[in-house]
Formats: structure tokens, C-alpha cells, sequence
């Protein structure tokens, strides 16, 4: 059973008995929690993202700089917002029931066109997050007010379209792709024939390429850069047309335009595919490991 902290001092003499009734004598940390001992930790809302930063520190030490700042984004939001909708409280400040207002706050926001619920549901899952780890940290046992509050979300199952043979064919005929530079051009076509992400791309230096192998490839390693798992890591094997625009990125010593700014490419490469129009815009594709979405 879940019991909201109450400090002691605001606690009447029948809310302490029933606590005390629900005490662990061998638990100390679950009876100062229930006894509203607890020193506060004094940690307001906006100093969650860096608190959590440094507790989670340990699986986020192989993240580059960019990696950070992309890292940061929904924490650093949804610290804020939950500030301005429920103000900068300190941590144990917030009760079971603080999150509500916070929920009705983004519903009102979807029901407007603001943002999806995908976005609310990453808010709140973000806050959900940092308040367990903080608390733990802090050895505080709390009820997490952002339990259960995720919105249900539209079905979508369906709309995730394979890329076809004449998209592809259209992308790579010639000159098509004239309006992006070498680099991302390249990272295009390596994506196309491969597979690979333009994040994992970007980062492949001279000496992960390995062309003049029996069988050529390329590696793809997380050196200097977090990957999404650890099966990221793996030989990519090149062939016919890709061989040769990876020995112009070997002459080129990769794509040092890009390195450490993957963001950027990404960018850049789904602004030219919504004016070039060479994807049908408003729509999430599967197949074309470059796009994560059109429109």
C-alpha cells in the first residue's frame, strides 16, 4: 500500500497512529518516510534534470556533446512546464496528487492542436523518471505522482508505409539530389543501400573503413558517441555503388562536416526531402532509414 509523505509536523495524532501501524520496524527508511522524518532534500523542479543527470551519469558517460544537448531536450521541457503549470516546488512539496493539473494542463493542450499526445505522454513519462530516480537517490518512499497518467493515444497501426522501388529510384536518379552537399549526399546513399542511420553513419572515420578487405565493409562503433544499443556495433559489408562513395569518404577522412553534429544532417536531410517532395509529406515511412518522418 502507498502512503503519501506528510511531514511530521503537519501530521494529526490519528494520521502518525496510523502510520505507525503500517511501520516496518526493520526498515529504517521506510519509517522515517511514514513517520514524515525525512529531512528535505530542498530539490525544486527545476534542478530535477540536473539531478537526475548526475544520478543516471554512470549510463550516459559514452554521449558525446551533441548527444547531450539532444539528451537534455524533453527532461529540461517538461521540468519547465511542470514549473509553470504547478510552480518550482521542492521535491517533497508534491503530492499523489500534483500530477492531475499537470495531466489536465496537456490534455487541454491536445484537445487544442498544440502538441499530440505522443509528446504529453513523453512529458509525462520523463517526469515519471526523474521524480523515481531522485527519490531513490534520496532514499525517500513516495507515492510517484506521475504513476498511471499517460493519455491513450490514436491508433496508428497501419500508417508506417514501406518505402517503394520507384521512391527509391526517384532519389537516386541523376542530379536528384543536387541541392545537398557531398557529405549528406553521401550519407543518403549509404543509407539507402545499407540501411544504416544517418547517426550511425556520420561518425564512420578513415579507420573504420576497411575497402581493400576481401570482402569490404565498414564499422560501425561507439566510439566518442552513444548508440542506441549494443547491437549497434557491427560490420556493415559495401558493394557496387556504395564501395565507391565509401572510397570518397575514405579520401575524405569521413565526414568531418558532421562529426559530433549529427543533428545537423538529419536536418538538413528531411528539409530537402519536404521541398524536394521526392517523399510524400505527412506521412511515416519504414524502409528508408533517413526519414523519421516527412511533413
Amino acid at each position: 500500500m502507498w502512503i503519501t509523505y506528510s511531514p511530521i509536523e503537519e501530521q494529526n495524532d490519528d494520521e502518525f497512529l496510523s502510520r505507525m501501524k503500517s511501520l516496518d520496524p526493520k526498515d529504517k527508511i521506510q519509517a522515517q518516510s511514514l513517520m514524515g522524518t525525512v529531512k528535505s532534500c530542498g530539490l525544486l523542479v527545476s534542478k530535477w534534470r540536473d539531478a537526475y543527470e548526475r544520478i543516471d551519469s554512470y549510463r550516459l558517460k559514452s554521449k558525446n556533446e551533441e548527444q547531450w544537448r539532444i539528451w537534455r531536450i524533453p527532461f529540461n521541457r517538461a521540468a519547465a512546464l511542470l514549473g509553470e503549470v504547478c510552480s518550482d516546488l521542492q521535491l517533497q512539496e508534491i503530492k499523489a496528487h500534483e500530477g492531475l493539473p499537470f495531466r489536465d494542463h496537456l490534455c487541454a493542450q491536445v484537445e487544442g492542436g498544440k502538441i499530440t499526445a505522443n509528446t504529453a505522454n513523453r512529458m509525462i513519462g520523463s517526469l515519471q523518471k526523474m521524480f523515481k530516480e531522485i527519490c531513490h537517490d534520496e532514499k525517500l518512499v513516495v507515492v510517484n505522482p506521475f504513476n498511471d497518467l499517460r493519455l491513450r493515444e490514436a491508433k496508428t497501426k497501419g500508417s508506417r508505409k514501406a518505402v517503394t522501388p520507384d521512391m527509391i529510384k526517384r532519389i537516386l536518379a541523376l542530379r536528384a539530389m543536387d541541392k545537398l552537399n557531398d557529405e549528406a549526399r553521401d550519407a543518403v546513399f549509404i543509407c539507402l543501400n545499407t540501411g544504416c542511420w544517418p547517426s550511425e553513419v556520420y561518425g564512420v572515420e578513415k579507420r573504420h573503413m576497411h575497402l581493400a578487405a576481401n570482402v569490404p565493409y565498414f564499422e560501425i562503433l561507439s566510439e566518442g558517441r552513444d548508440l542506441e544499443t549494443a547491437v549497434s556495433e557491427r560490420r556493415v559489408v559495401l558493394i557496387g555503388g556504395v564501395l565507391e562513395v565509401m572510397w570518397r569518404r575514405h579520401k575524405a577522412v569521413g565526414f568531418p562536416r558532421y562529426r559530433g553534429n549529427q543533428n545537423s544532417m538529419t536536418t538538413l536531410i528531411n528539409k530537402f526531402f519536404k521541398i524536394t517532395s521526392l517523399l510524400v509529406r505527412g506521412t511515416r515511412y519504414t524502409g528508408c532509414a533517413m526519414v523519421l518522418k516527412i511533413g
